[in-house]
């Protein structure tokens, strides 16, 4: 109630701005007045109205022909739930500027409603959203109402990237480029033998902004290219700025920024290989056979394939081939610890004019461990009588989705009987001595032996147990 109270006075005392007739100052306390003005100053209304209405409720006489000046204000006090004073003012008109206003809060402090309000500016931003203003929020916040903030134009800060290549060899260039804040960026390239375009712009907005790029290309045919970046915005129209007066930063009015580099593309002297597969995230085992592919020019010696560790272990992996088959099968060693490796190819290190290369990113070798299953009981020894149940155990390091077990009985004058049990493994079978021979029988007295298999992986007892009655 108390606010809807100031709410009506505020609206009442700009009324007498528009009304000749005199308005007393008695009938307000200065605490009245205080508040009617931090809460005009939340609801977005300009410095020249404030001041008029703060002339009028103080007895004096209001500047009918004032100009309005743009608003602005330097956040360099970090807020958060509990925060009073004119700084959480400020914070809800520029709140209330970027559509997040809500009636309901309080115009000097900062409560749950104005932290979600934060969290709503920080999420439009890509800030963090904590609901707390603290550095990379105020920052923001500078950015777009800081006093004396100027426009920016699009400017692209540095191309990296080689300048020299061979024929056939892929370059990558990164372009980093700054522009005013929430200037969505596009990026082109022209290669100086085509164009190709990479636009990277946001979308929903002029609230995202990508101030980098990266591009690859090949060059087949020796020469020296000139390669031009370029860098450019919407161009919207900045707002004229009152003489005399701070205005907020204004979105690039020069949309688009270029710059340019020569790239000496090799000729057709300079031999090079460029590995293909495996090139990286590739996951391989032990004991595999893989295919090596690559791409060869002016390579007329042969090559090796070494298998290379991240941690520096080599293992040669077969005879030197010729560098224009392009592609090699080999076998992993089966000794390969599980890790991290590259594969390097390269010329035998006498040669004249030799060339390698290595796997852009390490790819993965797992374990060779072979399937296996162990009985563990009866595995030797035991006495069990006619008609009990016993559970039978094993185990096993089956990792793949083979998951049945199947166990048979094998005595020790007439091999194997028969079938006990096949189906799903959970680990044990509790048997009560029946084999499944015809139509079924139960096991007599005498020395027994079990085979457990699953998949190609089997085993039996290590030792008789004998049946008694």
């Amino acid at each position: 109630m108390k606010i809807r109270s100031l709410l009506l006075t505020a609206v009442l005392v700009t009324a007498v701005l528009c009304s000749p007739i005199a308005v007393s100052a008695s009938s307000l306390t200065s605490t009245q007045i205080s508040a009617i003005i931090s809460l005009l100053s939340a609801f977005g209304a300009d410095s020249a109205t404030i001041a008029n209405v703060q002339n009028v409720l103080n007895g004096n006489t209001p500047s009918i022909n004032a100009s309005p000046v743009a608003w602005c204000h330097v956040f360099n006090t970090n807020l958060g739930v509990g925060s009073l004073g004119n700084e959480v003012a400020a914070l809800h008109r520029a709140l209330n500027k970027e559509g997040f206003n809500d009636t309901s809060w309080r115009a000097d402090n900062f409560t749950k409603i104005t932290g979600s309000a934060v969290v709503k500016f920080q999420k439009k931003y890509g800030i963090p959203q904590t609901g707390f203003v603290g550095p990379l929020t105020r920052a923001k916040l500078n950015a777009l109402y800081k006093c004396g903030a100027v426009s920016q134009n699009i400017t692209i800060n540095s191309v990296s990237g080689p300048n020299s290549l061979n024929v056939g060899q892929t370059g990558t260039w990164t372009v980093n480029a700054s522009a005013p804040s929430g200037t969505n960026l596009s990026y082109s390239v022209d290669w100086g033998e085509m164009f190709y375009n990479n636009g990277v712009a946001g979308t929903g907005g002029f609230n995202t902004v990508q101030t980098t790029a990266t591009f690859t290309h090949i060059y087949n045919q020796a020469g020296t290219y000139t390669v031009k970046f370029n860098v450019s915005g919407p161009n919207p129209s900045c707002p004229p700025c009152p003489t005399g007066a701070f205005c907020a930063t204004c979105i690039a009015n020069n949309n688009s920024a270029k710059t340019s580099i020569t790239v000496v593309v090799g000729n057709s002297t300079q031999p090079s290989i460029t590995i293909t597969s495996p090139n990286g995230g590739e996951t391989l085992t032990a004991g595999q056979q893989i295919t090596v592919r690559w791409n060869s020019y002016n390579l007329n010696h042969p090559v090796g394939i070494t298998l290379v560790g991240q941690n520096n272990t080599q293992f040669f992996l077969g005879n030197w081939v010729a560098s224009s088959i392009g592609s090699e099968t080999v076998t992993i060693p089966a000794t390969v610890q599980a890790g991290n490796y590259k594969i390097n190819i390269s010329t035998p290190p006498e040669s004249s004019s030799g060339a390698e290369d290595t796997s852009d990113n390490y790819f993965t070798i797992s374990s060779s461990t072979q399937p296996s299953i162990t009985v563990t009981s009866p595995n030797g020894g035991e006495t069990w009588k006619v008609g009990e149940t016993h559970n039978i155990t094993w185990q096993d390091n089956f990792t793949t989705s083979n998951n049945i077990v199947r166990i048979v009985l094998i005595s020790q004058g007439a091999g194997i009987l028969g079938l006990i049990y096949q189906g799903v493994d959970n680990g044990y079978y509790a048997w009560n001595g029946q084999v499944s021979v015809g139509a079924g029988q139960y096991s007599g007295p005498g020395d027994y032996k079990l085979k457990i298999c699953k998949g190609d992986a089997c085993d039996d007892s290590d030792n008789y147990f004998t049946i008694t009655q």
